[in-house]
């Protein structure tokens, strides 16, 4: 929308504030994505998550594993399930 502002043929101090928006919109990103610190947090965050993730998934397969039950005529039977 601020670019929008800006393209309009009219001159006001929308412009003004749509330009300064986007300027320090821009100043913002380019400090998160230069800044060491906060992309190693942002890592340490997504790979705690990933773990988590992980972990979670293989304990619903073991749980999976564990409810397969063997029937009397051999065959193995499976919990009914809602997803």
């Amino acid at each position: 929308m601020a670019w929008n502002m800006i393209f309009t043929d009219s001159i006001d101090y929308k412009k003004i504030h749509a330009l300064t928006l986007l300027s320090d919109c821009y100043i913002r990103q380019m400090d998160l994505s230069t800044n060491a610190g906060t992309i190693e947090e942002a890592m340490r965050f997504v790979n705690q998550k990933a773990e988590l993730l992980n972990n979670t998934l293989h304990e619903q397969e073991d749980d999976n594993d564990k409810k397969m039950e063997p029937t009397e005529d051999g065959n193995t039977k499976t919990a009914n399930r809602v997803f």
